[in-house]
């Protein structure tokens, strides 16, 4: 049976931050800068099954998974946060041991992260504070959609839709994002997981039908050494091996699709020419060699800008 924990009554909190406006990003650069806004917020406290990979709190229909440690957490915040909030974005990120998020193309996200946040006296603050409103066990943006929640000062709850809807997940989590035969990766320093890859995919293999029958799910980790370097492994999970073996091109494009968007060619170069694949039944795996700090966060720059780019078009 799982251990359930009853936060302490904690440390009561030094300040509160305002929140100063609504932000729309609907995937994780909204999740990312969610997050940090309430981190330095007290909210009344839940209980939770210990030992659980934060993946497993969010919900299991959601379009794609990040999971990542306080120094990937840290360097995400530096990209993707708001640039109004960019030095609060990265003080409330170095609180972060674990963070897990997902998000759906309807815009809806949920983010539960293991660390040390403030979490006492949260009713008195939160109560006198126009900015916030009591909504069940956790505390909603007056006038917005941001809701959250603290189960204690180790574990705290962000979402843009109700939090009931994630807090019996608490003490009976669901299954991991992260399939079984991939599981290896789950010790990344940062993990994107995207469930029906194949949709993401659509249109690759040259027509969208042909594409949709490519039914995998998509795991990619880094690991991060010494100097900041990151090497880079991926598994394409199919349904069975005729799949793997029909479908594979459908990865291999993807990669290569992937890695000429977001660094500079002679990074890319170097990063195509020494991938190594290997196939097994139903996965095919893909290692790709370091690349060092500067082609990184390069890379991380370009994505952001792509999210933007995307927010004012739809505007």
């Amino acid at each position: 049976m799982a251990e359930r924990q009853r936060g302490d009554e904690g440390r009561d909190c030094g300040r509160r931050m305002p929140w100063t406006g609504r932000t729309r990003r609907r995937k994780a650069a909204l999740a990312l800068a969610v997050l940090a806004l309430t981190l330095t917020s007290c909210a009344p406290r839940l209980r939770y099954a210990g030992g659980v990979d934060p993946l497993s709190f969010l919900s299991p229909n959601l379009d794609f998974y990040l999971s990542s440690s306080r120094a990937e957490t840290l360097v995400l915040a530096e990209h993707f946060a708001d640039a109004g909030r960019q030095a609060f974005a990265l003080e409330a990120a170095a609180r972060v041991e674990r963070l897990a998020l997902g998000a759906g193309d309807d815009g809806r996200f949920e983010a539960a992260a293991y660390g040390s946040f403030p979490a006492g006296r949260a009713n008195a603050l939160l109560a006198a504070d126009p900015g916030w409103k009591r909504e069940g066990e956790g505390w909603r943006e007056s006038g917005g959609e941001l809701r959250a929640a603290f189960a204690d000062a180790r574990l705290a709850l962000v979402s843009n839709r109700p939090l009931a809807l994630m807090t019996p997940r608490l003490l009976e989590p669901g299954p991991s994002p992260l399939p079984s035969a991939a599981s290896d990766l789950s010790g990344g320093d940062l993990l994107f997981i995207v469930p029906d890859a194949y949709t993401v995919l659509s249109g690759l293999a040259g027509a969208a039908e042909e594409a949709g029958a490519a039914r995998f799910t998509l795991a990619t980790a880094w690991y991060v050494d010494g100097a900041g370097s990151r090497e880079t492994r991926a598994a394409f999970v199919f349904p069975d091996g005729r799949s793997a073996r029909v479908y594979e091109a459908v990865a291999r494009l993807a990669l290569y699709g992937a890695v000429r968007a977001l660094f500079d060619p002679v990074a890319g170069d170097a990063l195509l020419e020494g991938a190594a694949w290997t196939r097994e039944g139903a996965l095919v795996r893909v290692r790709l060699p370091p690349v060092d700090d500067a082609a990184w966060r390069g890379a991380l720059g370009r994505l952001a800008a792509t999210f933007r780019a995307s927010e004012v078009r739809s505007d």
